[in-house]
């Protein structure tokens, strides 16, 4: 019988940095559990780069 743990911490952040007006970066941590047959952690790390078109008419 597997035995499933309740009450897990589980934390997210999300940072996000304006370089310019066009462009920002974000950064974002989150911790996982996959519950198959045996519990699973795994920490998930994102870093983006964005860039921001502006519309030519208005």
């Amino acid at each position: 019988m597997t035995h499933i743990l309740l009450g897990i911490n589980l934390p997210a952040a999300t940072v996000v940095c304006n370089i310019t007006d066009n462009l920002n970066t974000r950064f974002a941590y989150s911790k996982t559990i996959a519950r198959p047959l045996e519990q699973n952690a795994s920490n998930n790390y994102d870093l983006r780069l964005k860039t921001i078109r502006r519309a030519l008419f208005f």
